[in-house]
């Protein structure tokens, strides 16, 4: 597998149900519910790609309930490959505010399918800095 060579950062909201649905928002993303690709805000071409990759299977971290209870806010920064066949690799986290929003986001990443990114007409990987926002 070629290394990518460049970071994509894209960022996204994550709100409780209860507490999230103010106007020009993202759209509510339920915890556990499956993870829109729409939510995702791919640059449309980078020096890495000329097709930004497409999430076509998984499913939103699961809120902290303790975190949810408190009705607290924060976010994880996970950084990811996706990879020429996929699926995500060598996910690990860069930052948090609260440590199970990084171990839920990282869980739920790990099982995430996506179309991968294309350069020239063929498949590449692509490093993904990743900030999930937890809260509202």
């Amino acid at each position: 597998m070629k290394r990518p060579t460049h970071a994509v950062a894209i960022t996204c909201g994550f709100f409780l149900a209860m507490i999230a649905g103010a106007a020009g928002r993202d759209p509510v993303i339920r915890p556990g519910a499956p993870y829109p690709n729409s939510a995702l805000h791919w640059p449309a071409k980078t020096a890495d790609y000329d097709v930004p990759p497409k999430l076509v299977m998984g499913n939103a971290p699961i809120y902290p309930i303790k975190q949810a209870f408190a009705k607290a806010a924060g976010s994880a920064v996970i950084a990811f490959t996706i990879g020429t066949d996929g699926a995500t690799h060598n996910v690990r986290v860069v930052r948090t505010t609260y440590p199970y929003f990084a171990s839920h986001t990282v869980l739920a990443v790990r099982h995430w399918k996506f179309e991968p990114a294309r350069k020239n007409g063929g498949p590449v990987s692509v490093a993904i800095t990743f900030v999930m926002s937890f809260g509202g």
